[in-house]
This record gives C-alpha cells, sequence and structure tokens, in this order.
C-alpha cells in the first residue's frame, strides 16, 4: 500500500478534493463533476461506536437502487478532527470506529471510490503494520490480503444481489486488490 496523504479521509481534505475536480461554473459545462458520494460520519458516531447510521446505508437489508448508486462511489470521511494534528488511522477511536464496521459489515470492498485514499485509510486503521501493533504507510501482504478476503462475502453478496456475472465481479474486485497493493 502506498504511503497516505496527509489528511486523507479527514472531512475537510476530502470535500476539498471534491470541489476541486468539480468545474467552478457553468463556464465548463464539457466538464463533468466526479460521481460520488461523500459518507460523513461524525465524531460523535465515532466516539459512541455507533455503526448503526453505517448499518442502514451498506447493510444488507438496503435497496438495489441504492447499491448501484454507491457502487464504487462511497468517499469515507469523519467529521470533527480535521483540527487533530495526529492522521485518522493514529487516532485510538476511528480504529476502534472502523474495526467494529469491518468485524460485523465490511462492505468497503464494494462501495468504495478508488480515487482518493479514503479506502486505503480505513485499510490502515484496520491493519496494524508490525508487531508492535503500530499502524502506519507500511503494511504486510499477509494481513493486506486478509482484510480484503474479510471483505468478499459482502462484495459477493451485493454482487448476487444486482445480478452482477461472477467474471464481472472478479473484474471489479481485481480493480480494488490493485488499489491496494494487492496482486490482480
Amino acid at each position: 500500500m502506498i504511503p497516505l496523504p496527509t489528511g486523507a479521509g479527514k472531512y475537510a481534505a476530502t470535500l476539498n478534493w471534491l470541489i476541486e475536480t468539480a468545474p467552478a461554473s457553468a463556464e465548463y459545462p464539457h466538464v463533468k463533476r466526479p460521481k460520488a458520494t461523500l459518507y460523513v460520519t461524525t465524531r460523535e458516531e465515532v466516539e459512541q461506536r455507533d455503526i448503526s447510521r453505517y448499518m442502514a446505508n451498506f447493510g444488507p437489508q438496503i435497496s438495489a437502487d441504492k447499491i448501484r448508486e454507491y457502487q464504487g462511489n462511497i468517499l469515507w470521511t469523519i467529521d470533527g478532527y480535521d483540527n487533530e494534528p495526529i492522521e485518522l488511522h493514529e487516532i485510538p477511536e476511528v480504529i476502534d470506529f472502523y474495526s467494529e464496521i469491518h468485524r460485523r459489515w465490511p462492505a468497503w470492498l464494494f462501495f468504495s471510490d478508488l480515487r482518493t485514499a479514503c479506502l486505503q485509510m480505513v485499510a490502515q486503521c484496520i491493519i496494524p503494520n508490525d508487531a508492535s501493533g503500530k499502524r502506519g504507510c507500511c503494511v504486510a501482504q499477509e494481513r493486506l490480503q486478509s482484510f480484503f478476503d474479510r471483505g468478499l462475502p459482502p462484495a459477493a453478496w451485493f454482487h448476487k444481489k444486482l445480478g452482477i456475472s461472477p467474471k464481472d465481479g472478479v473484474t471489479q474486485l481485481k480493480h480494488v486488490a490493485l488499489y491496494l497493493g494487492l496482486p490482480g
């Protein structure tokens, strides 16, 4: 996995990326705003480890229309930590929050927009990079593979619910694997 840019997954940094990739005005009608959905988790949700809104938005009960809308378009962000001097993957409450989601329903592989470092930030929250348990830019391949493998059942479930062929599902997941630095 490549090193994270400063502010990865923080609300302001991700919002700035969206703004910078969109046209400043109607003067550029041929430039299309990238399709992306900014999923903002609040600091309160993180501190309370409240994943109920995440589950309501990305759990197995959501409609096929929502699944189609969100597929590959979600930018994971957390609001309330923008002024923290450390990165999200270094904040214990954020680590615990994302770890709880990963334990319950890790739908990251299916929903994540791969144009930013948001999914990398999530992975680095969940995967310690060495025996000391420190998190950071470099993680062992087997831990990264484990993160990926844990996300396969929800991805397969969403592929099946949408009628996506196994071949197309595998192709989509290969893109995610390459993004994470795993062999495609």
